[in-house]
């Protein structure tokens, strides 16, 4: 299952780093519509809920002011969403192929493997990434 999710996940992000505009209105809206949602379920759970207020109202409205801010700003949205997500998506597929045939995961559960030995590999990923040609193009400011 890990080489599966593994392999999906490393395509998915390349996919969305080597054509964005394919598929970046659609994670757009759908971060706006989860940030929202989020927003009223946390002001539901401070008003509704048992024991303190205060954390549910501040994340609430910080994810409503996200949430709306994204409708306000599709393009700056779009443009931090896929190189967000498409860094995340290689670096979680790389570590799920390593945990997937790593000796070491035969006999322990996920929690027990050892990432922290790939942070710097998947830091030189992430900065390669961001210098790409296509990540460049939709930044604002260009070296």
């Amino acid at each position: 299952m890990w080489l599966v999710r593994g392999i999906a996940s490393v395509i998915f992000g390349v996919l969305t780093i080597v054509n964005p505009g394919a598929s970046i209105a659609a994670l757009v809206v759908l971060y706006g519509i989860y940030a929202l949602a989020d927003g009223a379920f946390l002001l539901g759970f401070a008003f509704f809920g048992d024991g303190p207020k205060a954390p549910y109202v501040v994340r609430g409205l910080i994810s409503i002011a996200a949430g709306v801010l994204t409708f306000l700003y599709p393009g700056l949205t779009a443009t931090s969403l896929y190189i967000l997500i498409g860094v995340w998506a290689i670096a979680a597929g790389v570590m799920e192929i390593v945990a997937a045939i790593s000796p070491e995961t035969i006999d322990s559960t996920p929690e027990k493997t050892s990432p922290p030995r790939l942070a710097s590999f998947l830091s030189e990923i992430a900065a390669a990434i961001s210098m790409t040609p296509a990540a460049m193009a939709h930044t604002p400011m260009r070296m």
